[in-house]
């Protein structure tokens, strides 16, 4: 009977004693730290209130496990990587919480993405957790192109023909599918279209803003018609689409935007000549040039057997001359070489122009 009670005594005892040691022990043996839940309080979101700036969501979680060696972090997708929403003097979120985040207009097809992530002191994931919000389409909306316009009143022939002209335009589309991205097109005289955007990182164009496209020489065009379509990337299905259309400047005139302005402002080509005005294969032509009221100098050559032009040099002074080399290997079989000066702006657009022929023997 005493043994009996002293078993009992002990037993107890040694209860009090390791229970608190076995409770620290399960608890630095529970496993990695681990996230349970991460989830948002939206469960859908249209792009149009992405673009508007007016979608919000609240994104909550809860960890276990989190030591002081490790991080959590808060992440949204943004092009081709994920980019921290925690603020500049943050550098772990707490292990259960909640944030409201506002949906950063998107920069890819990729619906909002969001993610959760464990580091430890290297900043390698222990675990993480993704969270996305998928795009829905208002019932009954329709695609249109509600702007699709260009403060340029002309484009210069020269420019479309050496390849240098360009054309900002705006545009604005409403109710634009998740999938669909706006392209900008040149509508040839025979119907077909030619793209005249320009190279670009990423393919996603946003549903309204500012960009420039770069039109083609259409031989004996007196106008380019541009085209902005609204085009579904999975099947190619056009929503909507829209068109403008620009007169072709000659040579020797300026443009409009340079005639509007003061006198004392319009860019103005004083003189072009080369000298000599004939000349042999092997010979160099002389270039002389002053030019008033821009901010620098493009000198660009024609020959008589290609309609096509090729820039010799861009950034030259407002005052200067360039001896030009008429070789044989660059310039055999021509009967005559047509010189483009260009008085150009300080963003690269033509102000003026004018020319300077010389025949070739």
């Amino acid at each position: 009977m005493r043994r009996s009670i002293r078993f009992r005594l002990l037993a107890v005892v040694l209860c009090f004693v390791l229970l608190p040691a076995m409770t620290a022990f399960a608890q630095d043996t529970n496993g990695p730290a681990t996230i349970i839940t991460f989830m948002s309080s939206l469960p859908a979101v249209s792009l149009a209130e992405i673009e508007a700036g007016e979608a919000t969501t609240t994104l909550s979680w809860h960890v276990v496990g989190l030591d002081e060696n490790q991080r959590l972090v808060l992440e949204r997708y943004e092009l081709n990587t994920f980019v921290s929403l925690l603020n500049e003097s943050e550098v772990s979120l707490s292990p259960s919480d909640s944030r409201e985040i506002p949906i950063a207009p998107p920069s890819g097809f990729a619906p909002p993405t969001y993610r959760l992530a464990i580091l430890d002191f290297r900043n390698r994931i222990i675990d993480q957790r993704i969270v996305v919000i998928p795009y829905v389409m208002p019932v009954g909306a329709e695609v249109s192109i509600d702007a699709f316009t260009t403060e340029t009143e002309a484009v210069d022939a020269l420019a479309l023909a050496d390849g240098s002209a360009r054309i900002s335009v705006s545009w604005a589309i409403s109710n634009r599918p998740p999938t669909a991205n706006p392209v900008f097109e040149q509508v040839l005289p025979d119907g077909e279209a030619v793209l005249v955007e320009l190279p670009r990182e990423f393919l996603w164009v946003p549903s309204s803003g500012t960009g420039v496209v770069a039109p083609v020489a259409v031989d004996g065009a007196e106008s380019i018609e541009l085209r902005l379509r609204v085009v579904d990337m999975v099947d190619n299905s056009v929503y909507a689409e829209q068109t403008l259309t620009l007169p072709v400047q000659s040579d020797g005139e300026t443009s409009p935007a340079a005639e509007t302005t003061e006198e004392s402002s319009r860019a103005e080509i004083v003189s072009f000549t080369a000298d000599p005005t004939t000349i042999a294969i092997g010979e160099t032509v002389q270039l002389s040039w002053e030019v008033r009221n821009a901010s620098s100098v493009q000198i660009s050559v024609r020959t008589s057997d290609s309609p096509q032009q090729q820039v010799i040099a861009g950034n030259l002074p407002l005052r200067a001359g360039l001896a030009i080399p008429v070789g044989e290997d660059t310039f055999s079989g021509v009967d005559s070489l047509t010189f483009i000066i260009r008085a150009m702006d300080a963003e690269g657009r033509s102000l003026a122009t004018g020319r300077a022929d010389v025949d070739v023997q």
